[in-house]
């Protein structure tokens, strides 16, 4: 770290485990670089005016990775589950899934083809590359992240104000933030309450 050379102007936010000159950057597009950033490729080849995710997921097999995007339609979004079969090339991004609402992934790097998915109040599992899922959880809420230990069986899940621990069928809550009563200072509201906002 005493010497530095720059290798070239690439906005990165993703780097392959399994290759440190492979990397990835959004500048509007997805871009790959296969020489540690002096050139750059276009390899995101599926039309759309998205929101991108500035997360990759690397399977084990080196040739599989997984992202999400949440792509914007006439009068609704959607969130969309993507996959490459390709090392993230262009023209090899498959959309494998969709959902209304947010979608949260984790890889078993352990495991090839093992992928988890949350969304909503359910947690699936594919070990076909995202191919098919299977329903694996179900909970009473809303989850908003997900972690898979690697060479464990264990499942992390995250609520608004809960964190759960998953190995198996069995559910242990590790982590529970008491909500604000604040938040619920105006309950109940009656008909005829009014908010005015001005600006």
């Amino acid at each position: 770290g005493v010497l530095w050379d720059t290798a070239g102007h690439f906005n990165a936010f993703s780097l392959s485990p399994y290759n440190d000159k492979i990397l990835f950057a959004l500048e509007g597009f997805l871009y790959k670089t296969t020489d540690g950033g002096l050139t750059k490729y276009v390899v995101d080849t599926i039309p759309s005016n998205s929101y991108r995710n500035n997360f990759l997921f690397y399977d084990k097999d080196t040739n599989y990775i997984y992202r999400t995007d949440y792509y914007y339609l006439q009068d609704h979004g959607v969130n969309k589950l993507l996959v490459s079969n390709n090392s993230g090339e262009a023209y090899s991004w498959q959309i494998k899934l969709t959902s209304t609402l947010p979608m949260y992934l984790s890889v078993d790097y352990a495991v090839a083809s093992s992928v988890y998915l949350a969304t909503g109040k359910y947690i699936y599992h594919s070990t076909d590359f995202g191919n098919t899922f299977s329903l694996i959880q179900t909970f009473d809420r809303n989850l908003v992240g997900i972690y898979k230990k690697p060479a464990s069986s264990k499942l992390y899940a995250a609520a608004y104000n809960t964190l759960y621990e998953i190995d198996g069928s069995a559910i242990n809550i590790i982590k529970q933030i008491p909500i604000d009563p604040e938040i619920f200072k105006f309950d109940p509201i009656d008909i005829g309450n009014k908010w005015i906002y001005k600006s």
